[in-house]
């Protein structure tokens, strides 16, 4: 996708007229801008109009739309842009980062007007106050007259710059070892194969506040299917249910490191054993969870005490039927035995 943005010139003093703040370093050049809030609203339209959804443009961002509602952020954003002080939103916002293919860096003015031409734009931090902006905009556009937004815009192919750049630039919220493994190519071939077997495997914050796909007949947090992998195929049930963020440190570790001795499962390699290991344990804690609700709704009060330990041991109980049964479902029908 082409698209030109139309930065804004200065209005500070007559003396300064660019409208453009550029450099580069080594192959990865920049270009510093403020446009008006409505040019990312088309933006998203154009996208919606070319693919049919908006999500490719946000591909790249770690996380997904959290609302307006939860999100105190956002909910503080949308005040401020309906309210006498919406002409303060670029005060009061970090904007928005955005990586593309190409930016075409015009010599000077054309009609008094600057027009920067990029190609296949992805917002990679800016997601919130994009979707803020643009709910902003489907309901009522011209409460965003007047009203700018701060843009960055990198050209660059080299994804740990990228990676490093995404990390840099979300800020608001602290980014956890979730959000950076969401994008991960062994991530994102576990999520086509979770979705072959119906399982819609939520990989990003927000996310899941999509509306459910008729395709999918459950869902899963990726933390979840991690953290029982960790328990079963990696023999570590205590460290599991003790430490998510130890489980989720070793993993991103994995994934980004090349002398990890676990790189050759997390590679992003369509080859890797991950994928069945993955959807394995998930299916062993699907088993648990399923039975263990059962003796917790049993109406014999003594027998739901008895087992009462079986609340707290999901982990170690995946662990024990793993080293039972091993990897192969086929021959072992969990719902069955």
């Amino acid at each position: 996708m082409n698209l030109p943005f139309t930065p804004k010139t200065p209005n500070f003093s007559l003396l300064d007229n660019q409208a453009l703040y550029t450099f580069s370093i080594g192959n990865t050049r920049a270009a510093n801008f403020r446009i008006l809030a409505t040019e990312i609203c088309e933006l998203i339209e154009k996208e919606i109009s070319i693919n049919g959804s908006f999500d490719l443009l946000f591909e790249e961002n770690i996380r997904q739309f959290l609302g307006t509602s939860k999100f105190k952020a956002n909910r503080e954003m949308n005040k401020t842009l309906n309210s006498e002080d919406a002409v303060l939103f670029p005060f009061l916002n970090n904007g928005i980062t955005i990586i593309t293919e190409q930016i075409t860096v015009p010599k000077s003015a054309q009609d008094g007007k600057y027009n920067l031409p990029v190609v296949n734009p992805q917002i990679v931090n800016g997601l919130q106050t994009s979707r803020v902006l643009y709910d902003i905009y489907k309901n009522n556009r011209e409460k965003l007259k007047g009203v700018f937004v701060n843009v960055r815009v990198y050209e660059s192919k080299e994804p740990s710059l990228i990676e490093k750049i995404t990390d840099a630039t979300n800020t608001q919220t602290p980014i956890t070892n979730k959000d950076k493994i969401s994008n991960k190519d062994f991530n994102s071939l576990t999520k086509e194969v979770f979705k072959n077997f119906g399982i819609d495997y939520v990989t990003k914050r927000g996310e899941g506040f999509k509306s459910k796909n008729n395709d999918f007949h459950n869902q899963v947090d990726s933390e979840t299917v991690l953290k029982f992998w960790y328990a079963t195929f990696y023999e570590e049930p205590e460290v599991a249910k003790n430490s998510i963020a130890r489980v989720l440190q070793e993993i991103y570790d994995a994934s980004s490191s090349e002398n990890h001795p676990l790189k050759f499962l997390f590679d992003g390699s369509a080859n890797s054993s991950i994928y069945i290991q993955l959807l394995t344990s998930y299916k062993i804690y699907q088993f648990v969870k399923k039975n263990k609700k059962e003796i917790i709704n049993d109406e014999d009060i003594t027998y739901s005490q008895k087992y009462e330990h079986l609340l707290y041991s999901d982990e170690m109980m995946c662990y024990g039927i793993y080293k039972y049964i091993g990897t192969d479902l086929k021959e072992y029908n969990l719902e069955r035995n």
